[in-house]
């Protein structure tokens, strides 16, 4: 989206290859299905927790029967059972995100030798001809440098840059914690912009790099690569490691994120079909990052009358719980406005945070 905004300022439409957009957007749909199968899998045949359930029982004198059944409330599909016993994940999806982990990786090699070595001159003759034909139109009077940097000091630099983004990371996980208890900010917020989005600068600035020299083609590769090899590479890559050493790695995301991406790819599939760019599409995809971006929930707990005072005397009790979904979940609680008078003794207005009943 970037990318099509800042070359769609510079240029008034720019073409892209849409045959090998077509392969990306293909492979982007096997790897969200991929991803969120065990999701799916496990919103279809997962354990169901309610807050609240109440016995019902009804009978019909006239046809002699009665129906027995519970009323539930607030009902959430969840991969843990009673206790938080993990047998379903185990037995069921676990084997499946194993599978898919195999699978991937091999749909990315596939989609390599497609591009790159038996359908390259199908996917790329017509376009690349329009291209130089293009080129020699705007670049006539003057020629192009041959590349200085040799295939040594090129595995150097980059085997260089790994490292110290591998540093980075080593140092963002140590701190990102006491980052989150500092601020107001929230995991999800958190993860979604700093942790996703600055790892990849280094492509968003090539891309734009591109998009301003009238290669958007390029830029919209690079763009879709860094997606697909996060599902294809980078989350196999975790499963492994958590075989490894375990840290309790639940394959399983809600249902806004699950819709939320699929509605993504499919808005991302629609905008690649005609293989022309403008400003006007790369901001309606910059509209539904912010979307995406806006999925986050979060509770507000008010008095009654807030913000004008409420009637003393007066209690008030709020229970909250955890999401069950997650084994380590943590409830944040952020005071943005409270106003309570001087006491010693917390005699007069206070608020009490317990941990259970007694702590």
């Amino acid at each position: 989206g970037i990318c099509m905004v800042v070359g769609g300022l510079k240029y008034t439409a720019q073409s892209f290859n849409p045959k090998s957009a077509s392969v990306s957007c293909l492979l982007m749909f096997v790897c969200v299905g991929g991803i969120f199968a065990p999701t799916i899998f496990s919103q279809v045949l997962g354990n169901m927790n309610c807050e609240k359930c109440e016995n019902m029982y009804s009978s019909n004198d006239t046809l002699m029967n009665s129906t027995y059944g519970l009323n539930c409330e607030q009902c959430t599909n969840s991969i843990f059972g009673v206790d938080r016993e993990t047998t379903l994940y185990n037995r069921h999806i676990k084997p499946l995100v194993y599978a898919i982990c195999l699978m991937l990786p091999v749909a990315y090699i596939i989609g390599l030798i497609f591009t790159l070595k038996t359908h390259t001159s199908h996917l790329t003759v017509d376009f690349t001809a329009e291209q130089l034909k293009r080129d020699n139109v705007n670049h006539q009077g003057h020629s192009h440098g041959s590349p200085q940097w040799g295939i040594v000091k090129s595995m150097v630099i980059l085997l260089s840059a790994a490292t110290l983004i591998g540093v980075c990371a080593d140092i963002v996980t140590d701190n990102i914690q006491n980052f989150l208890n500092s601020t107001q900010l929230s995991t999800y917020f958190v993860s979604v912009t700093f942790l996703s989005l600055i790892p990849a600068l280094p492509e968003i600035v090539n891309g734009i790099q591109f998009a301003l020299q009238n290669n958007i083609n390029l830029g919209i590769e690079i763009g879709t690569s860094v997606a697909i090899q996060v599902c294809t590479i980078e989350v196999p890559l975790l499963v492994l490691v958590d075989i490894i050493y375990p840290f309790e790695l639940y394959m399983v995301f809600n249902q806004v994120h699950l819709w939320s991406v699929f509605f993504a790819v499919i808005v991302i599939n629609y905008t690649f079909q005609d293989g022309k760019s403008d400003y006007f599409q790369g901001t309606m995809l910059l509209f539904v990052y912010l979307i995406l971006l806006s999925n986050e929930k979060k509770d507000v707990l008010k008095t009654p009358n807030y913000p004008n005072f409420y009637l003393e005397p007066f209690k008030i009790e709020w229970n909250i719980k955890a999401n069950k979904s997650f084994s380590k979940a943590i409830v944040k609680l952020n005071f943005v406005d409270a106003d309570f008078p001087q006491s010693f003794t917390c005699y007069e207005d206070h608020v009490d945070v317990m941990d259970g009943k007694s702590s």
